[in-house]
């Protein structure tokens, strides 16, 4: 443990004799009431360089590790300051250790510019000479190189708890303001505490109070100038976590402090489509309100508008457009817009308000349906091409039964039984009657007997008449094809003879 003199002996005129090794030989330092000794090993646990003795009876107060750690424990900015005050002592006892060494020609000015170099970082020496601190170290006595060593160690353990100490304060500034704490906080920031503080993943103080709802500390911190746009390694902010968490009174707070929510599109997009998607319009209203982007969208350009548009929510449609000041015309990386989405999944009314809003024609107006109609028939062939069944389902819902008639013939002709079956369902007898003859010859050519079998449970029946016309216009076709060809022979025959 360490030690150091009591009051009682300077009354009974005792005293302590520390011994410290210098270049020179040793050098004893007198020690008085309240001096201490022992105190650089029993901090750093090193091996201790001087030895103590008395010539009369004295009375030492020892300090025990186990009641060190318990101080620690219990007053951690205290110890803070008295490994500080340790360490000062240390570099003061090494700085005049090199002051003797240059009266005493020991090292010259260069060398002692070196050692102290030394002295402030044992090890970080990079920018000096290699051989020149390996001259000045050959020239330093063990005494002073021990000095070095354990002012080194010193600093080390000084380091050491000050970080521990800050990432105490920290957690404890960080669990006040999630718990609301007003008073513990101001306490925490009077004592140097910034209003910033944020732990190893940047979240701050003003984040947790925000996501927990507390007006009032927040109000204290965005007062004490916390950075209420600050980031965490996540992207989150303080203006994200009320909005999450519903505190409608902490987003305008927020707001009248400049406060904004300062994230990526891709991010702000995706919160947006879930809320929509969860038709959740308090969410959707309050995002808007927090200054989300209405138009943010993903990697494949779609928004929220898109969802809300295939999702039929008008509710949802109308907030965005009137609300948030969304494109209606914003199309995605196919070119699709809500109004597109809404047709595509039969939204009579969100169709009716969308098409509304647009300041074409009739003739205009006509001719983007036919092109809506021409893109899902497109989409339709490629369902059908791929065998997609479930991606058929969504696409049919809006088709008439005249635009499924390539995908039945698609159907017929791969032997793709499911997309057979969704077709005749949503076309009914009106696609059978159209195309159902056809549809079952391209069956029965492939050999696809569980198709021909469904086309005709369906009602599909081969027009003879109409084959057999077709029969005869091919043989006729045949006949005028021989009939040149003969008399291309005959020409050239002719010519052969001239």
């Amino acid at each position: 443990g360490g030690g150091g003199l009591g009051a009682d002996s300077m009354r009974q005129g005792s005293t302590l004799s520390s011994l410290s090794g210098r270049h020179h030989g040793y050098n004893n330092n007198r020690l008085y009431t309240s001096d201490s000794f022992g105190e650089v090993s029993f901090f750093t646990d090193v091996t201790s360089y001087e030895s103590v003795t008395t010539c009369t009876v004295s009375r030492v107060l020892i300090l025990s590790k186990n009641a060190w750690e318990t101080l620690s424990s219990q007053y951690p900015q205290q110890v803070r300051v008295v490994l500080e005050n340790l360490q000062a002592q240390a570099q003061q006892q090494v700085t005049d250790e090199l002051e003797v060494a240059a009266e005493t020609c020991q090292l010259n000015a260069e060398q002692v510019l070196v050692a102290l170099h030394m002295a402030n970082d044992l090890n970080g020496l990079h920018d000096q000479n290699a051989q020149l601190v390996k001259n000045v170290k050959s020239l330093l006595t063990t005494t002073q190189m021990n000095q070095l060593s354990r002012l080194d160690t010193i600093r080390s353990v000084v380091t050491s708890h000050v970080r521990r100490v800050d990432e105490m304060r920290v957690f404890e500034f960080l669990n006040k303001c999630n718990m609301g704490d007003l008073e513990g906080v101001r306490t925490l920031m009077q004592q140097g505490m910034g209003a910033n503080t944020a732990d190893y993943d940047c979240r701050s103080g003003l984040m947790l109070g925000c996501g927990a709802g507390h007006e009032a500390l927040v109000r204290f911190l965005l007062d004490n100038e916390a950075n209420p746009n600050a980031k965490d390694n996540f992207g989150g902010t303080a203006m994200m976590e009320a909005v999450k968490k519903g505190h409608d009174k902490i987003v305008n707070l927020l707001l009248n402090y400049r406060g904004s929510l300062s994230m990526d599109g891709i991010t702000v997009a995706g919160i947006m489509c879930t809320a929509v998607f969860e038709g959740d319009l308090v969410q959707l209203r309050r995002l808007l309100r927090a200054g989300a982007p209405p138009d943010a969208c993903d990697y494949d350009r779609r928004c929220a508008l898109h969802i809300a548009g295939a999702e039929g929510n008008l509710a949802a449609v109308r907030m965005l457009i009137e609300d948030g000041g969304a494109d209606p015309e914003f199309q995605d990386r196919w070119g699709n817009t809500a109004l597109d989405e809404a047709r595509r999944v039969g939204s009579a009314k969100v169709v009716q308000y969308l098409e509304s809003l647009k300041t074409l024609t009739a003739s205009d107006l006509q001719k983007d349906r036919e092109r809506w109609r021409l893109q899902m028939t497109n989409d339709l062939i490629a369902a059908c091409t791929a065998g997609d069944a479930v991606r058929l389902s969504q696409i049919i819902i809006t088709l008439k039964p005249d635009c499924m008639a390539p995908g039945l013939m698609i159907a017929a002709a791969k032997g793709f039984m499911q997309i057979l079956s969704v077709l005749l369902i949503a076309g009914g007898r009106g696609l059978v009657r159209q195309i159902g003859g056809a549809a079952l010859l391209e069956a029965a050519r492939g050999g696809f007997l569980d198709c021909v079998e469904r086309l005709l449970q369906a009602g599909a029946v081969v027009d003879v008449l109409a084959l057999a016309d077709r029969g005869g216009a091919e043989d006729d076709e045949e006949e005028e094809e021989e009939e040149e060809e003969e008399e291309e022979e005959e020409e050239e025959e002719e010519e052969e003879e001239e």
